[in-house]
């Protein structure tokens, strides 16, 4: 697996870089995004990663090009973007067919977005890195692991595509979250099957039913259904 990250920021590709290489994975780093475009076709990705902060017009052209074919088939890509996108460009990223979307450059954080990449390492890479074992059999409460809330990664049961987002409460089984995209085509009462929350110190899997959803202000209220085991 190869992995071409674009970003001049010198935090945003060292963290990926670091990530990707644990994992195993090959990593190709740019800083511009011009003279990426101009190598893609060489380098055939299998995942991209694009700080879309930086290149705010010419990301929909990098995207646009390699979902023609030329960079590759199936390729993955993932927009890197600290701030919520616009609606105008959260409309644009989908109607191109970009993959997922990630807000921080948590380490937990960056492990649920690309947990898939699990299946492709070595045994032995997988023994490192394996998370503890010994973690509390009860659901988070706000009395215990949330002094820092975190975020919240989950699969719209519709279009299978992951939606991100910002913690803002969290009390008892109940979670209030900022989604960075709209969860679209769902509604109050729907099952999400798959959530995990994270934080710093913590990572919980569970199903959830959308209790409230503004998709105005894209905020949610989940309420937690069954914890699945690690």
């Amino acid at each position: 697996m190869k992995a071409l990250i674009i970003s001049d920021e010198a935090e945003v590709s060292e963290k990926l870089k670091e990530l990707f290489k644990f994992y195993g994975v090959d990593v190709i780093s740019y800083k511009w995004l011009l003279k990426a475009l101009d190598n893609i076709e060489e380098i055939q990705p299998d995942i991209i990663l694009l700080s879309a902060s930086e290149y705010p017009r010419h990301w929909k052209t990098l995207v646009q090009f390699v979902k023609s074919g030329i960079g590759g088939e199936q390729v993955k890509v993932y927009l890197y973007e600290p701030n919520p996108l616009s609606k105008e460009d959260g409309e644009k990223a989908r109607a191109l067919g970009v993959t997922g979307y990630f807000t921080s450059l948590d380490i937990n954080y960056l492990k649920s977005v690309f947990s898939f990449i699990e299946e492709n390492k070595s045994n032995q890479v997988r023994e490192n890195i394996e998370e503890d074992e010994n973690q509390e059999d009860e659901l988070p409460t706000v009395s215990g692991i949330l002094s820092n809330y975190g975020y919240i990664l989950l699969t719209n049961p519709i279009h299978k595509d992951f939606v991100s987002g910002k913690v803002m409460s969290f009390n008892n089984n109940r979670i209030e979250a900022v989604l960075d995209f709209d969860l679209t085509d769902v509604s109050n009462n729907d099952i999400i099957q798959s959530v995990t929350y994270f934080n710093e110190e913590e990572c919980y899997s569970f199903s959830a039913e959308i209790f409230i959803l503004n998709s105005e202000t894209k905020t949610v209220i989940l309420t937690i259904k069954e914890k699945y085991e690690e």
